[in-house]
């Protein structure tokens, strides 16, 4: 535990005491095995997001899985995590924020793209009488 700064122990120290055992025993582990996880755990958001999850246990797995850039894979899965309610929904925003961003543009686009379809169409003007 060496590795880990003051502040890292302490919210490790908070993990310990909003967690259940099974989750609190994962993160334990995962912290003891490398150190480098606290940096994804550390942050107080994160931590009230895990603790404040409805299954702590997918909540804490998910964050602590290795982000793997864009994998629609692994993004959808944690999106059903959120869909069934398993896992906070801003937790999500903190595993796939780039995911996240690119998904709202294309949305974005396709409204765009909707809304030109249904806009009528204005007529062309006639050009003025003498010009």
């Amino acid at each position: 535990m060496k590795a880990l700064s003051e502040d890292q122990i302490q919210s490790l120290a908070s993990y310990l005491k909003g967690l259940q055992q099974g989750p609190r025993n994962k993160i334990l582990k995962a912290v003891a095995a490398d150190p480098s996880k606290m940096q994804v755990l550390a942050s107080a958001r994160v931590r009230e997001r895990i603790i404040a999850s409805g299954d702590q246990t997918a909540a804490v797995d998910m964050m602590l899985e290795p982000a793997s850039g864009l994998s629609p894979r692994e993004f959808v899965d944690d999106a059903k995590l959120v869909w069934d309610g398993r896992v906070a929904p801003l937790l999500l925003w903190d595993k796939h924020p780039l995911s996240l961003a690119l998904a709202g543009l294309v949305a974005l686009i396709f409204l765009a793209w909707i809304g030109r379809l249904f806009r009528p169409r204005r007529a062309p003007q006639a050009p003025a009488p003498g010009a």
